[in-house]
């Protein structure tokens, strides 16, 4: 059974947290999944990784609290192509399953090209 945490951020409002974290919710519970946690960045944007509830959602996911990341698109982790690759090595090294919830064709529409 998938034991998984909840990523969620906004530069705007708590309703589009909240949002956020109740799509992931309900999708969780249709695979029979459980949620281990919920992390929540509100007012931060993803411009970079530096972010309080990221570190600890990390610091959690290498301790085995939870098996499986699952957000609603991959914009919530970073606007950073080179960001968004680092984070998913990461979680690959701590073998944690990623999951994005996301009705798009291009996924990284929007993204920062710049790679430094």
């Amino acid at each position: 059974m998938m034991n998984a945490a909840i990523y969620a951020r906004t530069a705007s409002s708590e309703r589009s947290l909240n949002s956020q974290v109740q799509i992931c919710r309900e999708y969780i519970q249709e695979l029979g999944g459980s949620v281990a946690a919920i992390y929540e960045d509100l007012g931060v944007n993803g411009l970079n990784l530096d972010r309080l509830a990221m570190t600890e959602m990390l610091t959690a996911g290498s301790s085995g609290k939870f098996d499986t990341l699952v957000l609603t698109g991959i914009d919530r982790i970073s606007r950073n192509r080179a960001d968004v690759m680092k984070f998913i090595s990461d979680l690959e090294l701590l073998k944690i399953s990623l999951i994005i919830i996301k009705d798009s064709t291009n996924e990284f529409e929007g993204f920062d090209n710049d790679e430094n």
